[in-house]
């Protein structure tokens, strides 16, 4: 089963509803999705690393998970800044690098680091059941809630089911290695793995439909809105308006009330 890292705590993100943090996140997403100005991106990057104090979260962890995201996108920053047409800053060998390349990968950067932000703050403060259910009550489709719910639940034991049928292959002298020997093997314990699991994906829907099973599983967790909720909502709905003002109406405002 999936190591839920962040979804135990006592801050306001881990006390409010699902169903809100779910609805939340998808607009933030979205607005960092639909943002290409550099100014915005800063600030709302800013706000989201913010977040992370308020959220109670470990900074270790939560800087291992971007380091993953970031591995990527370092290709990026080696890529982009050189095919992209524009400015030339400085040059290797052939290879001329832009101010427009640059500023695209900072972008990039930016957005990419915020929406995983995000995602930590907003989904995975909550445990995957509560987050199935939440689905559900966001009127998803249930037969896609099940199938969220039940992935979650017997991904892992086929992962384990897989590593067992490994480690009784090392036992038996197996070494894996680039040839058709090993390339067989393994396509024998990956049918195995199908099998097994198209077997014990039987047996438990013949247990559950011994057991009552109707097509929906049931939370013991009532979901009810709270002042969490309300001011959770706020801060992120003030950080997306704010964050969708371009440069020129935050140098407005600022100017304004320097005057004032």
């Amino acid at each position: 089963m999936f190591e839920e890292t962040f979804c135990s705590g006592d801050s306001i993100f881990h006390k409010a509803d699902p169903r809100v943090k779910l609805v939340l996140a998808l607009m933030f997403i979205i607005a960092i999705i639909l943002n290409y100005n550099l100014t915005s991106a800063i600030f709302i990057f800013s706000s989201t690393i913010l977040l992370i104090p308020l959220v109670q979260l470990s900074l270790i962890k939560v800087l291992k998970r971007l380091m993953v995201v970031n591995s990527f996108i370092l290709f990026l920053w080696l890529f982009l800044p050189f095919s992209t047409p524009g400015t030339p800053i400085f040059h290797i060998y052939k290879f001329h690098a832009t101010i427009e390349g640059i500023m695209q990968s900072l972008l990039i950067t930016l957005k990419a680091n915020s929406a995983i932000l995000v995602i930590i703050c907003f989904i995975n403060t909550t445990s995957i059941p509560l987050l199935g259910h939440a689905l559900y009550r966001l009127k998803l489709p249930s037969k896609f809630v099940l199938l969220f719910l039940l992935t979650y639940r017997y991904i892992g034991v086929i992962s384990e089911e897989f590593t067992r049928l490994m480690n009784a292959a090392k036992v038996r002298n197996f070494s894996p290695k680039t040839n058709l020997h090993t390339y067989k093997t393994i396509s024998y314990m990956l049918a195995m793995v199908l099998i097994k699991s198209y077997e014990r994906g039987k047996r438990v829907y013949n247990a559950m439909i011994l057991r009552g099973f109707n097509g929906k599983f049931y939370s013991l967790h009532e979901s009810k809105l709270s002042t969490n909720d309300v001011v959770i909502s706020f801060l992120s709905l003030f950080i997306i308006a704010i964050s969708h003002l371009n440069y020129y109406n935050f140098a407005f405002l600022a100017k304004h009330l320097i005057i004032y």
